[in-house]
């Protein structure tokens, strides 16, 4: 059950990248889609570390999925893959598993 959260979360984040490119978010509103992507891999990280998990599998794991998204964008109408938007989801996913683990043994320490 403590898994829960990250599979729904995986299943969306997954879904939302494979298919075909969505408008944008609201009429006049640009978020820049590393933004998003950074984002997105922040919440996997954090739905995944309620889990508590060892964070070096989990972190291989999210940076291995990213990678694999963004090559099966290339088979999707309107998706290109984008290197830059990986790099987002490794920076969203190494900064949220390193605060995790800061908070983690701070709470220890105490």
């Amino acid at each position: 059950m403590r898994w829960l959260p990250f599979g729904a979360m995986l299943t969306l984040v997954t879904v939302l990248l494979l298919i075909p490119k969505p408008g944008t978010l609201a009429p006049g509103v640009d978020v820049p889609d590393a933004l998003l992507h950074g984002l997105a891999y922040a919440a996997l990280a954090l739905a995944a570390a309620v889990a508590r998990p060892r964070p070096a599998p989990l972190g291989a794991f999210l940076v291995a999925h990213g990678a694999l998204t963004e090559c099966l964008q290339a088979f999707v109408p309107g998706r290109t893959p984008n290197w830059g938007d990986w790099m987002a989801d490794v920076a969203g996913t190494l900064l949220t598993l390193g605060v995790v683990h800061a908070a983690r043994r701070r709470r220890r320490s105490r």
